[in-house]
């Protein structure tokens, strides 16, 4: 049925798309011109939702955790051997204080960017010598290790026995 028989069957005149000169503008059909407007409406909407995404308004993304432990003094109240504080230098130094028993154990540090740390205690203590290698985060609730390779028992349970906030 076409666009003129479905108008007479309801009893209305149909459109006419002629000029008043009686040329077609379109020569189109009326549902490809009809089909060009929404093309031409849903490219608009796009566009408009494009530029509404990219405004700027979403919410900053939340901050990394730091791959490398900043210096200063950290504590963890819970290790096998008590309350402890591990202060890290700002070069390549670290100590370990055991409050219990007022046992200080002084080492080397080094850090790389895949979050791995190797500790190295060199004097006073059990493992002196000894290389226990780490992997590192530290995040807002604090330093958190995690023991890949650490030849010493003591250290790598106290180092990995829960968090060591910052003071």
């Amino acid at each position: 049925m076409t666009v003129t028989e479905r108008t007479a069957a309801v009893g209305a005149e149909p459109a006419s798309t002629a000029e008043p000169d009686g040329t077609n503008p379109d020569p189109a059909p009326r549902g490809r011109r009809v089909g060009r407007r929404w093309v031409g409406l849903l490219g608009g909407l796009l566009v408009l939702g494009a530029a509404a995404c990219s405004s700027g308004d979403t919410p900053p993304p939340p901050p990394a955790a730091v791959t490398t432990i900043p210096p200063g003094t950290y504590a963890n109240p819970v290790t096998p051997s008590g309350p402890q504080t591990l202060t890290i230098d700002a070069g390549t130094s670290y100590t370990q204080t055991i409050s219990a028993i007022q046992l200080s154990i002084p080492g080397t540090i080094s850090q790389d960017s895949s979050r791995r740390v190797t500790f190295t205690s060199t004097g006073g203590a059990p493992c002196a010598g000894q290389t226990g290698v780490y992997r590192a985060n530290v995040d807002a609730s604090g330093l958190h290790l995690v023991a890949d390779n650490d030849p010493c028992p003591r250290r790598a349970d106290d180092f990995a026995s829960g968090t060591w906030t910052l003071r």
